[in-house]
């Protein structure tokens, strides 16, 4: 069974400065437990506790943003508008309220 190793972004490390991970790391509880983990001080920082699919959404959520401000034409603005609508109500459902 290989590691498998979930990025979902950099960061600062707020110890070193240095380029930091946010990974996801598996809880007990079947949720996912995001945490900042730093290569050079080894700091592994509690961020978050969510669900994979919130964490999947708004990865999504990013890539429509993306290709909305690369848009040109008017029809494909409003095309991806309506995905992003719909990509962040569902979004509201699958994210755990502290």
């Amino acid at each position: 069974m290989t590691f498998e190793q979930i990025i979902y972004g950099e960061k600062n490390c707020p110890r070193c400065n240095a380029i930091a991970q946010l990974r996801a790391h598996p809880h007990e509880s079947g949720m996912v437990e995001l945490r900042l983990d730093c290569p050079k001080c080894y700091l592994s920082k509690f961020v978050k506790l969510t669900t994979q699919k919130f964490l999947r959404l708004e990865k999504k959520e990013n890539k429509y943003l993306g290709m909305l401000q690369e848009a040109k034409t008017g029809q494909r603005k409003r095309q991806l508008l309506k995905m992003l609508e719909k990509v962040r109500k569902e979004k509201l459902i699958a994210e755990v309220q502290p």
